[in-house]
């Protein structure tokens, strides 16, 4: 297995060497130090089969090369590694291609599990940002009017429909949660697509985003049977 370290500070990708070890001792880790370097490796290898990529390196605004990174290996895992910890940011690499994202301050057990998340298939992000808001036009919205904006958006959703979105806010992949409802992964499967067609959502982070904000008033009141 090859995988792409790309991150323009020298001591933090001989730190991620460690991490990388115990995701899988027999990986081979390739390093470069901007995305020029990175794309070059990845052009000179003939692909690899996961990038753990810095969105602050030089010769390219951070988003543009994500970009360039997911046009160069379409169908290969990208995990963001960032000091980034702004939730439109985050959100916004995800729509660009990213499959997950990592903040730098993890502990060394939280980024082995996010790999194995992403490679399962998964798109990782890490729970606390999940229950973060940012500032839209320069007002911040008190957590009573998100709760109601997206209270109104889930409510086309069956009951089950929404134990499944209240999980995903909770983080939980698949098989989590369908050992917590005791259902097959499959209808796991089912239940998520028909809960992104219905929400008219990309992917299975906006839906975590948009339960994680009526948790805690869903466990105050439960759900509707339906």
């Amino acid at each position: 297995m090859k995988i792409l370290s790309a991150d323009d500070h020298s001591v933090f990708r001989q730190g991620l060497k460690t991490i990388v070890a115990a995701f899988d001792s027999g990986a081979e880790l390739l390093e470069a130090e901007s995305f020029a370097a990175a794309l070059k490796i990845i052009k000179d290898n003939g692909g690899v089969d996961l990038v753990l990529l810095d969105l602050m390196m030089p010769g390219m605004d951070a988003f543009d090369g994500l970009v360039a990174m997911r046009e160069a290996v379409p169908n290969t895992p990208i995990v963001i590694v960032s000091m980034i910890e702004s939730r439109k940011d985050v959100l916004r690499a995800i729509e660009l291609g990213a499959n997950g994202f990592i903040p730098k301050a993890a502990d060394p057990d939280e980024m082995v599990n996010a790999l194995r998340a992403v490679m399962d298939g998964q798109v990782y992000l890490p729970p606390a940002l999940l229950l973060k808001s940012d500032k839209v036009r320069g007002v911040k919205p008190t957590a009573k009017a998100s709760r109601v904006s997206a209270e109104q958006r889930l409510s086309v959703l069956t009951g089950r429909q929404r134990e499944v979105a209240e999980l995903l806010g909770q983080g939980l992949t698949n098989a989590q949660i369908a050992e917590h409802l005791a259902l097959s992964e499959s209808t796991v499967r089912l239940h998520v697509s028909t809960i992104l067609d219905k929400l008219s959502l990309s992917n299975r982070t906006q839906v975590a985003l948009l339960a994680a904000q009526t948790t805690d008033h869903d466990r105050d009141s439960g759900f509707a049977d339906g």
